[in-house]
């Protein structure tokens, strides 16, 4: 198996609507199911159709339950009525992705987690965009769930919602619902961010001609931006629509 730029860009687009609840099993808000998205984030059509996806949700006020790969992958695995089980994966799916995403809903105060993984069988021995050490190619950012443009055969490389910018750091960041195009000085996420905690969901910054990506609780190969440089950053702002907040 090998890691592919449009099978990673498949899965965690899913994973984000998982979270948004923009999803009904495996059929998107815009009632495509998996091979249609991975057509349409640039996977050959005819391939895509030779595919599959397993999907892990959870919900805890535990930050620990159904925030690792083992918990994810137990979940999908598990022999359970009317579940088809990864063992049971055809030899002939050699290109992988991965999808993870995770939110805080004020309304019951609960953690919620939603891992993918998204299979497909390819015509040619390397996979279309191959990722090595995973996180090297990361999806562009999808809408906000109130947003109204929807992915396309061709993803955009920059967020497409209209941003709340802040044009310099000023010892505070606004984070509201959706994407947020904020400042943020230099250092480690963990701690410019802290006092931030709950308020945001992915954060992502273009480094050359791709996207970097900082998931909270996130394994490596799915969140691959850890260290600030300062500048410019797109910030994924939850349900709780914090507002103002110093950091």
């Amino acid at each position: 198996m090998q890691l592919s730029g449009p099978v990673n860009k498949a899965a965690q687009w899913f994973a984000e609507q998982m979270i948004a609840g923009a999803a009904n099993g495996h059929i998107d808000r815009n009632g495509r199911s998996f091979n249609q998205r991975l057509a349409d984030c640039g996977y050959d059509a005819f391939w895509s159709n030779a595919s599959g996806e397993a999907l892990a949700g959870f919900g805890s006020s535990d930050p620990s339950f159904g925030s690792t790969p083992a918990q994810a992958l137990g979940s999908m695995t598990a022999n359970t009525p009317n579940h088809q089980n990864g063992l049971q994966a055809p030899v002939g799916w050699q290109c992988g992705g991965v999808g993870y995403s995770s939110n805080l809903s004020p309304a019951v105060g609960q953690l919620r987690f939603a891992w993918v993984v998204v299979v497909a069988q390819y015509g040619s021995a390397n996979c279309p965009q191959p990722v090595t050490g995973g996180g090297g190619t990361t999806p562009s950012p999808s809408p906000s769930p109130s947003a109204t443009n929807t992915p396309t055969a061709t993803p955009t490389k920059t967020p497409t919602p209209t941003p709340t910018p802040n044009a310099n750091y000023n010892g505070q960041v606004r984070l509201n619902s959706g994407w947020n195009l904020v400042t943020l000085p230099a250092g480690a996420l963990t701690d410019i961010l802290d006092t931030a905690r709950g308020c945001f969901s992915a954060v992502y910054q273009m480094e050359g001609d791709h996207w970097r990506r900082y998931v909270p609780g996130a394994p490596a190969y799915a969140s691959n931006l850890s260290i600030s440089t300062g500048g410019a950053f797109w910030i994924l702002g939850t349900e709780a629509n914090c507002g103002l907040i110093p950091i």
